[in-house]
């Protein structure tokens, strides 16, 4: 429901952003020859950036994210991330990682 409410936050930004550049052309003393349909870099970068993020945001879910990796020593560890709480623990074993996953659960 938060993302929702974000989204739609974003959204009406946009909009008003794209107005008031709609406005900014019309009342400039640019040649006509400059379209609309062509927004300035600076607006196009903006809203690629936003859009990015939505997508970057919709896309990574409340499912927690296990990774592998190994330290320095050449041990073996998981790295678990979750979303829900921003929260990023580590663990030696998969047993380990089930135990977490079953708590954050029950919780």
């Amino acid at each position: 429901m938060e993302l929702e409410q974000e989204f739609t936050q974003r959204i009406a930004e946009l909009n008003a952003m794209h107005k008031l550049h709609q406005e900014q052309l019309q009342q400039s003393d640019r040649p006509s020859s400059l379209s609309l349909s062509k927004p300035q870099p600076n607006w196009r970068v903006r809203l690629t950036q936003q859009i990015q993020a939505w997508v970057e945001k919709l896309s990574r879910g409340s499912e927690p994210r296990i990774e592998h990796g190994r330290d320095r020593q050449g041990h073996s560890y998981l790295k678990v991330y979750d979303p829900l709480t921003g929260k990023t623990a580590y663990f030696q074993s998969s047993q380990e990682v089930r135990i977490w996953l079953e708590q954050r659960y029950y919780q």
